[in-house]
């Protein structure tokens, strides 16, 4: 790869840093849409009081933990309480962190070694969180200065804490205890998601009325369930497409009923058609074993 893409991948790092209360911030607002994007991130709560929804589990986010999230975990903000708050947020494209990894020191293995939806908090204490605070403000400050040499090196150093601290976690966060219905809807939803999933059908498979489920649900998760299920089958998609396979018998795989309604859903989650998707994954593929290649020494 050459250095003008390196250069190209280390300005597509995004960090921001937002302080204030809930309401003065409109996305905190749009609370029925859950998030999945290319990008890997890491989000830092240092004051707030809010709660993460992660695949199908509710955590409690205490002040001064990292979440992390890769491009198929589907994850919903849900605010609590308009108490003041200050979170960080970085999002960055693996490939960048991908040049940079070896066998022996995987700087994405965080994100990618381990199930979905599965030990997304770290809790850092005392050294170890003072750490990650100078690790972000230090990345904060080479973004600012515009320094792409500076910016690639503590994004790398900054990668490499959260990592160590990933493999140095004590046990995996617990979950929030969800009300029935909801866990009823959650597992009904994960088993039949090639299947119907209006809310008369998992009305009638959860043995639950509509209106209380869906109100429940809302509650609970900070999504509606249709909005859920949208997200769950675009996540579920993206992992077939990178893996090859077709549209049309990821399309069915997914339980999206047309072409039309698979690509309109796609887009509208993952901002390009499932073709265009496939493509990029192939050709990145493809570019990381020329890479891999590349990097190999010739026999002697």
């Amino acid at each position: 790869m050459e250095s003008n893409d390196i250069e190209n991948l280390v300005n597509t790092i995004r960090f921001t840093r937002k302080c204030g209360y809930p309401d003065d911030y409109a996305y905190f607002a749009r609370d029925d849409f859950p998030l999945l994007h290319e990008d890997f991130e890491i989000f830092f709560m240092i004051t707030g009081d809010i709660a993460w929804f992660v695949e199908n589990k509710m955590y409690d986010y205490d002040p001064g933990s990292l979440i992390i999230f890769n491009n198929y975990e589907v994850h919903k903000l849900t605010v609590r309480s308009n108490k003041r708050f200050e979170r960080l947020r970085l999002l960055f494209d693996p490939r960048l962190a991908r040049l940079f990894s070896f066998r022996d020191k995987d700087l994405l293995s965080c994100f990618t070694d381990r199930p979905i939806g599965f030990g997304n908090i770290l809790k850092p204490a005392g050294v170890a969180l003072a750490e990650v605070l100078r690790g972000f403000e230090s990345l904060e400050r080479s973004i600012g200065e515009a320094s792409t040499l500076n910016t690639l090196t503590n994004f790398l150093n900054l990668l490499s804490v959260v990592n160590r601290l990933y493999g140095e976690r004590e046990d995996a966060s617990k979950d929030s205890e969800m009300p029935e219905p909801v866990n009823r809807v959650l597992d009904y939803i994960e088993t039949h998601l090639n299947g119907d999933l209006s809310l008369e059908t998992i009305g009638r498979g959860c043995g639950s009325s509509i209106y209380h489920m869906s109100r429940v649900f809302k509650k609970r998760t900070g999504s509606t369930i249709h909005n859920y299920v949208l997200f769950k089958r675009v996540s579920a998609a993206k992992q077939y497409l990178a893996e090859g396979w077709s549209s049309d018998k990821v399309r069915d795989l997914c339980g999206f009923g047309t072409g039309l309604a698979f690509t309109s859903a796609f887009r509208k989650i993952a901002g390009v058609t499932p073709a265009a998707f496939a493509r990029a994954k192939a050709s990145a593929a493809k570019e990381a074993e020329t890479t891999e290649g590349s990097a190999k020494p010739e026999p002697a």
